[in-house]
């Protein structure tokens, strides 16, 4: 292969590698997002791989009635004043025997990769909530937890990364 066959070769495969980087990014973003999502509410562990503690069994008192409203859930009743947090999620049919972090849904609905940064050589790519009040309850719970509950765990990353060197070594085989 003559020197010049080899910097056309070398072209193209930079060329290629950074046209696609971007879309492929989000794709992996969106892949990634969805299997710490998952991790989350079927698992209830963190990235770690500890287990969430289980919902509190304090009773809330007179702000059960609230929990219960902000569930748009009206067919589920607590006595004014009676209730853990726990037992609300019992009567409301959510999971009690592990922590998901998802109480109507809107907070995990609302993570989004978004691309925060795309140059020639790099993209960077942030998994948030797409408002502000669900990042906020993703923050919360964040810090009441310990850990970031959007952060891949090992095995996560370690599938989106070859997935990207399958991609890489695809535009270099050609």
């Amino acid at each position: 292969m003559s020197i010049t066959s080899l910097k056309a070769r070398f072209a193209r495969i930079v060329t290629e590698i950074s046209e696609q980087r971007q879309s492929l990014a989000l794709t992996y973003a969106s892949d990634l997002t969805a299997l710490v999502t998952d991790r989350l509410l079927n698992e209830g562990e963190s990235a770690e791989g500890k287990k969430f503690p289980l919902y509190s069994e304090t009773d809330l008192g007179s702000l059960a009635k609230r929990v219960v409203q902000a569930s748009n859930k009206p067919s589920a009743k607590t006595k004014k004043g009676a209730g853990s947090y726990k037992e609300i999620r019992k009567k409301l049919g959510l999971p009690i025997d592990k922590r998901t972090h998802s109480f109507t849904g809107d907070m995990i609905k609302s993570v989004r990769p978004i691309v925060e940064k795309n140059d020639k050589y790099v993209t960077v790519i942030k998994i948030s909530a797409d408002n502000e009040f669900a990042q906020n309850k993703i923050n919360w719970n964040s810090n009441k937890m310990k850990t970031n509950l959007l952060r891949a765990n090992p095995k996560e990353r370690e599938l989106i990364e070859k997935l990207n060197q399958k991609r890489v070594q695809n535009i270099i085989n050609k």
